[in-house]
């Protein structure tokens, strides 16, 4: 068991070459690369089937990455017919601070959780369905026997092995499948989403849970309640997603220190999970392997779940800190576990994180401040107007520039390593060929 008296003492100092010399501009370009956006185009004028025209969000999208030098987006699944548009390699291709350019996140962990997601049912504790994204320019499934149906009749398709899979459930994968078949499937997936012009999959999780809801508000979302299986399946789902992308797709494991045996979706409610002592014997136990040897992962998630002993004193059952916005949490990554590389936080919309009337930029500082090398970040409006869009990414922005001016000689440092720590992630995503 690792130790955790690293968790006692001082925050951290940070260091990066030239901090004290960034320039205004500069700083403000390396903040917004910290920012990832969860565009949501839920607005009439951007749905094609209203009457509405796709490339509206794009030029939007473009426009807000231009503005803010933004470290990416997340398209969640009701957003997932942009990617079949051709124009949106306009959204990557966005050349910002020192060469950067937007990540473009997705979900993809498979079951509920997915992109493009059509139907689906409960068929003996699995989840069963089809994708309707598609068809996808250039590409085909090699793999078609690891998907459950290449055609659904409601749509008519005549070859659906050119539509974007639907990726089996986690738990179907780890209690099933063999390393191989898991990585296989995963090797689908991960070419059409580098054709999908995608970056990044914010998965796998390493949340260890039996794959029941009763057990585990992650339900069907985790591999095995063996951290070790967990471990290993994990692995093999994110080189699947290395390999078939050609290394075009980056994969972010999540969430740190575990959401497996928590008390809710931490999307949704606060959440708590067992003590820190508890998890250290079982949920971090996947995290005892290297993130990017082992899981040839770039960077890590964290979660919005309080843990006691870490985040909060367990001897105070009113504390709700998550570990988003805890310190200790960040601490025991880095010095526990050995992660040098990229952290983000999981959505900051949600009231695990906003419960207690704590404003979006706010709790974006709140982050920053913990040891958040990048915030996730979108409207609390379900309907956002693109103002709303550029109204948070502004508000986010300026109070993180407010409180590193507040410190500069502590916090520049602190930005300019973030930034090095995003550069370095991003330089573990292959370039993308034009589509």
């Amino acid at each position: 068991m690792l130790g955790v008296a690293v968790l006692l003492g001082a925050p951290p100092a940070f260091a990066a070459d030239g901090a004290e010399t960034m320039s205004p501009d500069r700083l403000q370009s390396a903040i917004g690369q910290m920012l990832m956006l969860e565009f949501h185009i839920g607005v009439d004028r951007y749905q094609a089937d209203k009457g509405g025209d796709h490339r509206l969000a794009i030029a939007d999208m473009t426009g807000l990455a231009v503005d803010f030098d933004l470290g990416g987006f997340v398209v969640e699944h009701h957003n997932d017919a942009l990617l079949l548009d051709p124009d949106f390699a306009a959204v990557r291709s966005v050349v910002g601070l020192d060469g950067l350019q937007p990540l473009v996140a997705v979900n993809e962990e498979g079951g509920r959780v997915q992109i493009a997601a059509d139907w689906w049912y409960d068929h003996d504790a699995t989840w069963i369905g089809c994708t309707s994204l598609g068809p996808i320019a250039g590409y085909r499934a090699n793999h078609p026997n690891s998907s459950t149906s290449w055609t659904c009749p409601d749509h008519g398709w005549e070859d659906g092995a050119h539509y974007l899979p639907f990726l089996r459930s986690a738990h179907l994968m780890g209690a099933r499948w063999t390393e191989d078949e898991t990585a296989a499937h995963a090797e689908d997936i991960g070419r059409a989403l580098a054709v999908l012009n995608v970056t990044v999959d914010l998965a796998p999780v390493l949340g260890v849970s039996d794959g029941t809801s009763a057990a585990s508000a992650l339900g069907d979302r985790t591999f095995a309640d063996d951290p070790n299986r967990v471990a290993a399946w994990a692995a093999a789902f994110s080189r699947g997603i290395r390999s078939g992308s050609g290394g075009r797709v980056a994969t972010i494991v999540k969430h740190f220190p575990g959401l497996g045996s928590v008390t809710a979706n931490t999307d949704d409610d606060p959440a708590r999970s067992p003590p820190l002592a508890d998890l250290v014997r079982r949920d971090l136990v996947p995290y005892e392997r290297s993130v990017d040897q082992y899981y040839e992962a770039s960077g890590v998630m964290m979660s919005n779940a309080m843990v006691p002993g870490l985040t909060c004193p367990e001897s105070d059952p009113a504390c709700t800190v998550p570990a988003t916005l805890a310190p200790n949490a960040y601490r025991l990554l880095r010095d526990a576990y050995g992660w040098d590389g990229l952290v983000m936080t999981d959505t900051l919309q949600t009231p695990a994180v906003l419960g207690e009337a704590r404003a979006m930029a706010e709790a974006a500082v709140a982050a920053v401040d913990a040891g958040a090398d990048m915030v996730l970040v979108k409207p609390a409006s379900n309907d956002p107007s693109l103002d709303d869009h550029r109204q948070i990414l502004s508000a986010v922005r300026d109070a993180l520039l407010a409180w590193v001016e507040a410190a500069p000689e502590q916090r520049r440092p602190r930005i300019a390593l973030s930034l090095a720590r995003i550069e370095a992630a991003k330089a573990t995503i292959a370039s993308q060929p034009p589509r």
